[in-house]
């Protein structure tokens, strides 16, 4: 069962007419049975992984966080760190800045292909993907076709980064001055950054999504 709660700012005018038309629902009578259910049977082979924490890698706020067979990569406020699988931190990945191993605001892919951590920071250069080697610490860098600004991306196991990022058109009249109108589409491309194919979503103003057009 899921249930929805919006809350607004109260107002004492109500409209009757629009008070009837809202429908009440009491849920507690809607339920003529409950089924409890044990942990267990959802989960199996639950564990408790405590993160070492030193004075250099004191945690707060998480951010992000991407996983391997071998490490936990956790990004709280600032800089990113890796753990093993044990929770024994191994190092810090980068810091904050725009310097050739530091990162703005990353946006990591959920997954870890060939033990790369990719990476997206649009505050740094928007015309670029970053993949983190993890046990070389070397960082390998992936020119985008276009310069797009990316909402999430991920990595296939087959090497395919998958894309959906957005841009403001070329032909944007600038006479409208600033333009809140945005070109979204979805991106395949290969570990070159070469475009494989795309597909159009559209455009969205302002957060509000108009003009899919059917893939």
């Amino acid at each position: 069962l899921i249930t929805f709660l919006f809350v607004n700012c109260k107002n004492n005018k109500t409209d009757s007419n629009l008070k009837e038309a809202i429908a009440s629902i009491n849920i507690d009578q809607q339920i003529d049975d409950t089924l409890y259910i044990e942990a267990g049977d959802l989960f199996y082979d639950l564990s408790i992984v405590r993160l070492e924490t030193t004075n250099s890698n004191v945690l707060g706020n998480i951010f992000d966080f991407s996983r391997s067979e071998k490490y936990f990569i956790i990004r709280p406020e600032k800089g990113s760190y890796l753990f093993t699988q044990n929770g024994h931190f191994v190092r810090e990945l980068y810091k904050r800045g725009r310097g050739p191993k530091e990162f703005l605001s990353p946006k990591f892919s959920p997954n870890i292909v060939n033990n790369l951590l990719y990476i997206e920071d649009w505050l740094k250069r928007q015309d670029r993907y970053y993949g983190i080697d993890l046990e070389y610490d070397t960082i390998k860098v992936i020119e985008k076709p276009h310069n797009w600004q990316t909402h999430d991306f991920l990595v296939t196991e087959d090497g395919t980064i998958v894309a959906f990022g957005e841009f403001i058109p070329e032909d944007s009249d600038p006479a409208s001055g600033p333009s809140t109108i945005f070109k979204r589409n979805l991106y395949f491309l290969d570990m070159n950054g070469k475009l494989i194919t795309k597909y159009d979503m559209g455009f969205a103003e302002q957060g509000r999504t108009f003009g899919l057009a059917e893939m």
